[in-house]
């Protein structure tokens, strides 16, 4: 029997009720900031976990794979369509924001404690990110 894959049409809600994470109050609490912080987004599913599309193109993804925190990905999609920018599309720094490309950026979050500490840095995040990668 193949894998099903969760896409875009996959229901968050659904995916979240069924989702067996330790830290799904976080997820909940981050999905939940990043709605808030953008109207615009329009919230699926894609690579098991829920993922934010504006105007059509992924920009922002869940990442639930590690049992002990909870990951958002900032992106440009999943095809690159311009040169790599020489340095990061978004002013931002945090203790909790690594940049492992200049158009590319993780936010870690390992407790409800964490995440309360930097939720607004989480939403300022999403509205620069939003701007910066249209």
């Amino acid at each position: 029997m193949a894998k099903k894959v969760a896409t875009k049409s996959a229901d968050p809600d659904a995916f979240m009720a069924a989702l067996d994470h330790p830290l799904k109050d976080v997820a909940e609490a981050v999905r939940k900031t990043i709605r808030g912080a953008d109207k615009s987004l329009v919230e699926g599913v894609k690579w098991n976990a829920p993922s934010y599309q504006h105007d059509g193109d992924d920009r922002i993804t869940l990442n639930l794979s590690a049992k002990d925190r909870v990951r958002v990905i900032f992106h440009c999609g999943a095809k690159a369509t311009k040169a790599k920018p020489k340095a990061p599309i978004v002013d931002q720094e945090s203790e909790v924001l690594e940049w492992p490309s200049n158009d590319r950026a993780i936010m870690t979050f390992r407790s409800a404690e964490e995440f309360k500490a930097h939720k607004k840095e989480l939403a300022e995040m999403v509205r620069k990110w939003i701007e910066a990668a249209g």
